[in-house]
């Protein structure tokens, strides 16, 4: 019963996760046809849902092999604060266009983390992607990193509206919003984060989330120690 409960429930949250995008295909579509749009106006948002659908399906390949503990791991020794390093480059950006500042704070010196560095880049950069998404123009994101009695405890720092009390504890459930109608127009797709933690658990750490509602939420997780 709970495997089809499970069934279910991803059934239809796929179901509700397409409507979207295929919606604004339809009606670029139609727009088109109808000559109330320009062809390349109307390619353009077309291109834009078509985009959306895909990441979404790439997402839940993903989150399926996660979920499944199928993820292959390449682990490796992995320099922490180099890691955090690419991860703000790559949102250099993005930052910029949405006018948070960003803060980077690798405490050192840093032992080097025992993980697979695209599934850790993976995790910054759904960590940095949740943040920034739930970060105003004028806020801050940090990113911050610092020795632990079991590895590196890494930090993305937000300072959003936070996630109430009773919402924490299901943050981490695949497609599960604390306000479903800002994430899917931000371009959610409602995984990240269970993909995130999934990551982490492969390569033998932990995450959690610390938030105080009108403070901001900070989500850690933390990798073990290279091997010798």
């Amino acid at each position: 019963e709970r495997v089809e409960q499970s069934r279910v429930e991803l059934i239809g949250s796929v179901a509700h996760e397409l409507r979207t995008p295929l919606a604004g295909l339809q009606g670029y579509a139609e727009a088109l046809a109808d000559g109330v749009l320009p062809p390349e106006q109307a390619a353009g948002h077309i291109s834009h849902e078509v985009r959306a659908m895909r990441r979404l399906v790439e997402d839940l390949s993903l989150v399926s092999r996660v979920e499944a503990r199928a993820v292959e791991i390449h682990p490796q020794a992995l320099d922490p604060a180099e890691a955090l390093r690419w991860a703000v480059e790559r949102f250099e950006l993005v930052f910029a266009e949405r006018g948070v500042a960003r803060g980077l704070e690798p405490r050192g010196p840093l032992p080097a983390v025992w993980g697979d560095p695209e599934c850790l880049q993976q995790v910054l950069s759904n960590l940095l992607a949740n943040a920034l998404r739930h970060t105003p123009p004028g806020g801050e994101v940090g990113l911050k990193a610092e020795p632990a009695r079991d590895g590196v405890h890494f930090s993305v720092r937000d300072t959003g509206p936070g996630i109430p009390p009773e919402h924490q504890a299901r943050v981490f459930e695949r497609f599960y919003r604390v306000d479903s109608a800002r994430s899917r127009q931000d371009g959610g797709s409602g995984v990240g984060l269970t993909v995130a933690r999934g990551l982490v658990e492969a390569m033998g750490g932990n995450m959690g989330l610390e938030s105080e509602v009108g403070r901001g939420s900070t989500f850690w997780f933390t990798l073990p120690p290279a091997r010798s």
